[in-house]
């Protein structure tokens, strides 16, 4: 009998756990945790999985399509006549259900905004969360607590479904020889995984599909296969929500930790990303980074413009590039050190794009060191620093877009052996930029100079300039 029967042959017996044996293990079958079960856990002894098989070691759960349609299709499906906004606990709906978990979804779609064949686009379902239904009457379904994001387009409950509830998966490592990833849990509640280690993987080392309630820690990825798009995700998240990881660490990834496919209310502490943290441009929601360090990471993307909202970087620390990108909104970044933070924007892209275009907005700063700002942005909502020091090479310089709006920069210090620290030009009417209360050390030549071809508003109101030089130098007035 193989270890993958003993596994299934305990949780058909009601067993609360099983215990792989200590050392090496060769799988000739994944290790499954069917759909629905409940109150199990998997543990190792020192142990570590070799699997002989493309695929993940382990798997929990059911695990939904990503891209096109969900493959969660039939007669099941209930049709929910009203779409639901953020923060609703109830459901309108064709017919009653039964209480118990569903999946909420609807038929929304990412669509790419590069593309290199028309006959083949790209597309991702990002809309969806995994709710319970305390009761239904009358058409309304009651649910346990009120869902994470608004509901377009057409609207589906799907009841009854087969959902893991309360597993762990705890203390093993995995040698995947490159023939894909260790772990993979999907359509799954109150799960925690626990001191797993993923090794020589080809992409989602530890992987979440569409899930709630999900606590990882101590666990660690590395040395994924090179690859291009899609593959080396370290620990990825796809459409769940309430994810925590904890002193996780990856390194030798595409992408050290992932949020894909609209995840919401997720968050990292203590996690180490030597390849950086990654929001992939889905209308994530609600992503934190509490005192983390790593090479850097992006929110958004430049292929994928859902961009995401409502993000909180703090107390972190990114040694290499920090990318904001279209339609990330509602991003704040408080007492965290950056090497170099980048905006990048889209203006216009190919006519099935959804969407087509975007940039930044609504991004804040409090208490941040950074060595380099770069402009990769045409267009840009509000940004703000309050209270930051730059260095090295900060220059603020050729903003060109229409509708770039706003650059606030409050009480703060800059320190750059360059000639010129702030540099306005190749801007439109609509650019706005105040410095207010800054102080300026250099040894340059000019602090601030505005170009004459720099045609938008510029405030440099109760600034001041500690070295030789000039403060203002505005080309614009001869």
């Amino acid at each position: 009998m193989s270890l993958a029967q003993d596994v299934l042959n305990a949780i058909a017996e009601g067993l609360g756990e099983f215990t792989l044996p200590a050392g090496d293990v060769v799988l000739d079958d994944p290790l499954i945790i069917p759909a629905g079960t409940r109150n199990f856990a998997l543990r190792g002894v020192q142990t570590v999985l070799r699997p002989q098989f493309d695929g993940p070691a382990i798997r929990v759960g059911s695990w939904p399509q990503l891209h096109n349609n969900w493959m969660i299709t039939g007669d099941r499906n209930v049709k929910v006549i009203i779409q639901p906004k953020h923060g609703a606990q109830s459901l309108t709906v064709e017919e009653n259900v039964e209480p118990g978990w569903a999946v909420l979804w609807d038929t929304h779609k990412i669509v790419c905004a590069k593309i290199d064949d028309p006959n083949n686009v790209p597309v991702s379902m990002n809309h969806a969360e995994l709710v319970c239904v305390v009761s239904c009457s009358g058409g309304v379904a009651y649910l346990k607590e009120p869902i994470g994001r608004e509901f377009v387009g057409d609207v589906y409950l799907l009841p009854e479904y087969q959902v893991c509830e309360n597993i762990e998966v705890s203390d093993i490592s995995c040698d995947s020889a490159y023939r894909g990833g260790m772990l993979q849990v999907g359509l799954s509640t109150g799960v925690s995984l626990h001191n797993l280690e993923a090794i020589h993987f080809t992409s989602d080392a530890i992987s979440l599909n569409t899930c709630k309630s999900v606590q990882v820690s101590g666990c660690r990825v590395s040395s994924a296969k090179p690859g291009g798009a899609g593959s080396g995700y370290g620990f990825s998240c796809y459409r769940s929500r309430r994810v925590f990881y904890t002193n996780c660490r990856g390194s030798g990834c595409r992408h050290s930790f992932m949020f894909h496919s609209g995840s919401m209310d997720c968050q990292c502490y203590v996690c180490a990303a030597e390849n950086g943290f990654d929001l992939h441009g889905y209308d994530e929601r609600r992503i934190a980074l509490y005192r983390c360090t790593g090479d850097g990471g992006d929110i958004g993307n430049d292929a994928w413009l859902g961009g995401a909202k409502d993000v909180l970087v703090k107390s972190c620390s990114f040694m290499e590039n920090f990318g904001i990108h279209a339609n990330a909104e509602g991003v704040r970044c408080v007492d965290s050190s950056f090497n170099c933070v980048r905006f990048f924007s889209v203006e216009d892209s190919w006519e099935g794009a959804n969407p087509r275009l975007g940039w930044p907005s609504r991004v804040r700063f409090d208490r941040c060191g950074i060595s380099l700002l770069e402009f990769g942005a045409r267009s840009l909502g509000k940004i703000e620093w309050h209270g930051c020091k730059f260095s090295r090479g900060s220059t603020i310089a050729d903003i060109a877009g229409q509708d770039f709006s706003e650059l606030y920069i409050k009480q703060c210090t800059f320190e750059a052996p360059l000639d010129q620290i702030v540099q306005l030009r190749e801007c439109s009417p609509a650019a706005y930029v105040f410095l207010i209360d800054c102080a300026f050390k250099t040894a340059g030549a000019v602090a601030v100079w505005v170009a004459s071809s720099y045609r938008g508003h510029a405030t440099t109101e109760g600034c001041s300039l500690d070295g030789p030089g000039v403060l203002v130098k505005d080309d614009r007035q001869g």
